[in-house]
């Protein structure tokens, strides 16, 4: 009985454990679907100039799996999938923490990479790599462990 006991908890755990990890591809396709089809038709079009008609979902998760690059190209950008702040007692103190971040980070990105896409000076494969991290970083910022206190 206690061999079986023993075998029952430790697949329990590694079910919650593999639980924990359910959001990663699946909940950043799902944001980036979701999106897709709150656009507008000219965002619409935009987005398959930019991404030769395939799917946001299909370019949600690119940033993870970059995060690992050897090269280095995608190093700097790896502090833009999250951001730290301390701890405050009211949305206002929030505010201002956030107005007051220096370094690249989740939410000073999110603002540059728009105004990238936005920008006709920007070449194509420029507004592509910002739209797909833009789009990633709109799936971080839901995430708890994202946006969390140093």
């Amino acid at each position: 009985m206690k061999s079986l006991i023993s075998k029952l908890s430790i697949f329990i755990c590694l079910g919650i454990y593999t639980a924990s990890f359910a959001w990663a591809l699946t909940g950043h396709r799902i944001v980036a679907e979701i999106a897709e089809h709150h656009l507008s038709k000219n965002a619409k079009k935009e987005i398959s100039k930019i991404f030769a008609n395939q799917k946001m979902a299909y370019w949600a998760n690119w940033p993870d799996f970059v995060k690992s690059d050897t090269t280095g190209v995608y190093k700097p950008m790896s502090a833009w999938h999250y951001v730290n702040i301390s701890p405050q007692t009211t949305f206002a103190d929030f505010v201002k923490n956030l107005q007051e971040q220096k370094a690249p980070n989740l939410y000073t990105q999110i603002p540059v990479l728009s105004a990238q896409l936005k920008d006709q000076k920007t070449s194509a494969a420029d507004k592509k790599i910002a739209l797909i991290y833009l789009i990633h970083l709109m799936g971080d910022l839901v995430q708890p462990m994202h946006t969390g206190r140093y």
